[in-house]
């Protein structure tokens, strides 16, 4: 039948060959397997904004994707350190402010 040591080899070799299509695919885009991918993308949000508002926003809705909130002071060192490494895409702020 369709159970047994027969499909269990068959499941392994299909997920083996996947795994060994990623590697690759991995190697050719970023040189070597031992390669980080770059940092997320950064969306700053003004502290009056509420949290309905930041999680409609369209740049926060990302499909299979849980967003992540790291919160800084402005005046705190890290905050700085923080945004010179990572990419800036926008600030959410209410519209009155703009």
């Amino acid at each position: 039948g369709d159970e047994g040591p027969e499909m269990t080899e068959v499941a392994r070799c299909a997920e083996r060959r996947r795994l060994h299509k990623q590697r690759k695919d991995w190697k050719k885009k970023h040189g070597s397997l031992w390669a980080k991918p770059d940092q997320c993308p950064v969306v700053r949000i003004h502290p009056a904004m509420t949290l309905k508002d930041v999680l409609v926003d369209k740049r926060m809705v990302v499909p299979n994707f849980l967003v992540t909130f790291l919160v800084f002071p402005e005046d705190h060192p890290a905050h700085a350190a923080f945004l010179k490494e990572r990419k800036c895409i926008g600030i959410i702020q209410p519209d009155n402010m703009m």
